[in-house]
């Protein structure tokens, strides 16, 4: 008798064991409960659109312990994190990460997903979480420009109107955003020049470009256009180069000053060295000048022009003498018609510089070089 209630008591426990287990898997209301992942990301939402601006959009992950641990765009992988920056996210809670187009920075559990302009199709991403063994993800598409503008800017052009001086000298427009292509240049109120598809496609892909399209010259490179022209000896010209990105369309308008028919102007600029050289901890050397009203107009290092001053900086050297710029590693100041150079220490190669001049009609340089430390 006493075994047959041993038997009994020992049922009843096992019994009661298997009811909890069932409870810690199912809950009180019969249903599964939700994985790991879900009670440690907690996730505002799983699903997100950006607009064709690429604005921010933000996610908010409650829980803790999660990383991101890769992101797909348009289907494929695309990324895949470092250790050190998984490392990071998990000590600091911030990471930034810009994959292609898309940009993603977490702080404080807030994922915040961002994007550049979408001026061709819609596009999509998928960036792929992990805690644990468990995993999750936050699904996205961001939507294509209308085929129809306004559009403010929408290759981010440095700048949209230029003029050129009188000699043509070059001047920069930079652009941010990539796999555009010129269609057509102007000049004087006439199309002189539209590109071939395949001279477009190879603008769209490299960034490099090169044509001279009756009196100017415009070249890209490295998503800079550079833009350039003859000396106009007789009225004020005009141009304008439009602009493509899928939908988007721009253009850069600009003009050329003429020759201003009075001077006077001096026979030249009296210049107390054409050649200087600086020793390879770059101490100063000085150069004088006799005549004023000069001004520079570009800087050259190691074969390259690295600077060249805007027309406001031009006429304040021109009339108050006074310059300061530091390009690369080689430092010009002016002052009181003396022109004072310096530069970094050397400790690799001789390297050069040259020094453009302007007054009036005349131009001069100034050449020099820096030793190298041995």
């Amino acid at each position: 008798m006493r075994k047959g209630w041993y038997l009994l008591v020992c049922l009843f426990v096992t019994l009661c064991a298997c009811t909890n287990d069932a409870d810690d898997m199912y809950g009180m209301d019969g249903n599964v409960r939700s994985g790991e992942v879900e009670e440690r990301i907690e996730l505002s939402a799983t699903e997100v659109a950006l607009d064709y601006f690429g604005r921010t959009v933000v996610v908010d992950a409650e829980g803790t312990g999660w990383w991101i641990s890769g992101i797909e765009l348009d289907g494929k992988m695309a990324y895949e994190p470092t250790q050190d920056e998984l490392d990071k996210l998990a000590e600091t809670g911030s990471l930034k990460l810009t994959c292609d187009w898309l940009t993603i920075m977490c702080r404080d559990n807030k994922i915040m997903i961002s994007a550049m302009e979408n001026g061709c199709e819609e596009r999509t991403f998928k960036i792929h979480l992990q805690s644990g063994d468990n995993a999750g993800a936050i699904t996205g598409h961001q939507s294509a420009a209308p085929l129809e503008g306004p559009w403010p800017n929408p290759l981010r052009l440095s700048i949209k109107d230029v003029t050129l001086d009188e000699y043509g000298r070059m001047v920069y427009v930079d652009t941010e955003s990539k796999g555009w292509w010129i269609y057509g240049i102007e000049v004087d109120g006439k199309m002189v020049c539209q590109p071939t598809s395949t001279e477009m496609k190879r603008l769209a892909e490299t960034g490099s470009f090169n044509v001279t399209c009756d009196w100017l010259t415009v070249m890209c490179r490295d998503n800079r256009i550079m833009i350039s022209a003859k000396k106009n000896n007789n009225d004020e010209r005009k141009f304008k180069i439009y602009l493509q990105d899928c939908n988007y369309s721009d253009a850069v308008t600009g003009s050329q000053d003429a020759v201003s028919p009075t001077g006077p102007w001096p026979d030249k600029i009296h210049l107390s060295a054409k050649y200087v050289t600086l020793d390879a901890d770059g101490s100063a050397v000085y150069v004088d000048a006799e005549c004023k009203g000069w001004y520079i107009y570009g800087i050259e290092v190691d074969g390259k022009v690295v600077c060249q001053p805007t027309s406001i900086e031009m006429k304040k050297l021109a009339e108050t003498g006074e310059f300061n710029v530091t390009c690369d590693w080689l430092t010009v100041v002016c002052k009181d018609n003396r022109i004072m150079m310096s530069a970094d220490q050397n400790r690799d190669e001789e390297r050069t510089f040259k020094i453009l001049l302007q007054q009036g009609d005349n131009t001069s340089a100034i050449t020099g070089r820096q030793e190298a430390a041995f």
